[in-house]
């Protein structure tokens, strides 16, 4: 009789992880970034990347160059129309990503400033200018 509990126990399990794992495969989303782009304090590189919802966290997986970053968003919009997109900040010629908005919830995503972010502003915002001046 215990094993038969145990054996449904298991066969239970691993249904929820075939379920869990079946659902994030349903919200993952492939995108092309034509520009290296950061996000958080993470820098990525150009190229395709399949973005998939991993529990608590966003897997950015790409496979050409076995890039693998797990990240954490704040929970973000749902796209109404039916179409996923990214929405980045550009700060002095560097992309950081602001937002991941799709059709499912386990995708979307808002990303806060990061501390490269701020940096990078105040060094943007606190460029030296120099000007000749002609004596007389």
């Amino acid at each position: 009789m215990k094993r038969i509990i145990a054996a449904a126990i298991l066969l239970i399990g691993a249904n929820f992880g075939l379920a869990s794992h079946a659902s994030a495969q349903e919200s993952a989303i492939e995108v092309t970034v034509p520009f290296d782009f950061a996000v958080g304090s993470h820098v990525l590189p150009s190229g395709t990347y399949r973005i998939s919802n991993q529990g608590w966290f966003l897997d950015f997986h790409r496979n050409d160059t076995k890039v693998n970053l797990l990240t954490s968003g704040l929970p973000g919009h749902v796209t109404g129309d039916g179409r996923s997109k990214l929405t980045f900040d550009a700060v002095s010629g560097h992309y950081f990503l602001r937002k991941i908005e799709t059709t499912s919830s386990t995708t979307s995503a808002d990303f806060p400033k990061s501390t490269l972010e701020k940096k990078s502003q105040e060094l943007a915002q606190s460029r030296s200018i120099y000007a000749e001046t002609s004596s007389r």
